[in-house]
């Protein structure tokens, strides 16, 4: 990576090369940052765990719930996508979606 950014700086000019540089970073950084969909998952575990509680019909609000957590799943998937982390982000997805199937069959 560093070599291929010294290449690309090699062929600009100077000229507010430097504030450049921060802004691509920082966009980079801002694409790939996973923190903000961890929280919003970790909340959506803790509102289906407070919900199961509850003994009401709650199959529709279990399975919105679900719904939302398939996003995140969905969304950490396509920013953190290496080989490593493939397998958890599928075991994730699979098991929300089996959460799911068992919600929809009971609503």
């Amino acid at each position: 990576m560093k070599a291929r950014t010294t290449e690309l700086l090699g062929s600009f000019a100077t000229e507010n090369l430097e504030q450049r540089l921060f802004q691509e970073i920082a966009l980079y950084i801002d694409k790939y940052d996973i923190h903000e969909e961890i929280t919003r998952l970790r909340s959506h575990i803790n509102t289906l765990l407070e919900s199961l509680k509850r003994t009401d019909e709650i199959g529709k609000n279990l399975n919105f719930i679900l719904q939302e957590m398939q996003r995140e799943a969905n969304t950490l998937g396509s920013k953190f996508s290496t080989a490593k982390s493939f397998t958890f982000i599928l075991s994730i997805k699979e098991e929300i979606e089996k959460c799911r199937e068992i919600v929809q069959n009971v609503a």
